[in-house]
């Protein structure tokens, strides 16, 4: 049995880990030490990483610290799910965005990105921004502006899906999905009750196949898509949609 022991031991310390911080406990502060301890005995590589804080004031510093950790250089999956109140600080915004920063030095490797309750100012666009690998990009609760959400799409060559559920502060978003096979957009009134999506235009969509309406609940939104030759599925077409038009055809 000790024999078994040490011999696991041994693996556990080199293999590739997954480190989901929602598994570990439901007190946040138990989360934050049983993560470090985990990531303080562990000496492999971690490709996916999931970071939950609803009090990020207290734990940004030592998300930072985490995310310079050398056991993370090949991280293939990023999740960051923060605060669930239903207002959020400037400071807390900065936070958001000193972390999603941090996590840049990641983008040539990573594979899969969901960021919830994330602010991603204009800045980012005067960054060096490249995700050669990114495949699929979930974003839920973001407040950001509509360049800013370009900038990151025209960073992913490889992007296949995406996501995106209560955006705040756009009431249109016209989106360009060169290489998207799967985009699924949702509305509502977001963190400050502010009006978001109201039009959503698909430009130009040449391997578009699924387009998914979701949680459109803040009142009438139209979607509008220009060029979509590939499409097949399209999602629920609840009350909330006011308008849709493909190509030459409205309904």
């Amino acid at each position: 049995m000790q024999a078994v022991s040490s011999l696991w031991c041994q693996i556990w310390h080199s293999t590739s880990l997954s480190l989901d911080m929602r598994a570990f406990s439901t007190n946040e502060n138990n989360r934050i030490i049983i993560a470090g301890k985990i990531l303080a005995a562990h000496r492999g590589p971690i490709h996916y990483i999931v970071l939950v804080s609803y009090c990020l004031e207290r734990y940004n510093a030592t998300f930072e610290d985490w995310l310079k950790l050398p056991m993370l250089n090949n991280l293939s999956q990023l999740d960051f799910q923060f605060a669930t109140k239903n207002t959020t600080t400037d400071q807390e915004a900065d936070m958001t965005y000193s972390l999603v920063l941090s996590s840049l030095c990641f983008s040539p490797t990573l594979q899969v990105v969901n960021l919830s309750r994330c602010c991603i100012p204009d800045d980012l666009i005067t960054r060096p921004l490249h995700f050669p690998k990114l495949r699929k990009l979930n974003l839920h609760s973001i407040r950001a502006s509509e360049d800013a959400l370009h900038a990151m799409i025209s960073a992913c060559p490889s992007l296949e899906s995406r996501n995106i559920n209560y955006t705040i502060g756009l009431p249109r978003l016209c989106i360009r999905p060169a290489s998207i096979r799967s985009l699924c957009i949702g509305t509502t009134h977001g963190l400050k009750q502010e009006a978001i999506f109201q039009e959503r235009v698909v430009e130009d969509a040449p391997l578009l196949e699924r387009l998914i309406p979701a949680f459109l609940d803040d009142g009438h939104a139209s979607i509008r898509v220009i060029s979509a030759p590939r499409l097949e599925i399209l999602g629920i077409l609840r009350r909330f949609i006011s308008r849709l038009e493909i190509g030459t055809v409205v309904i």
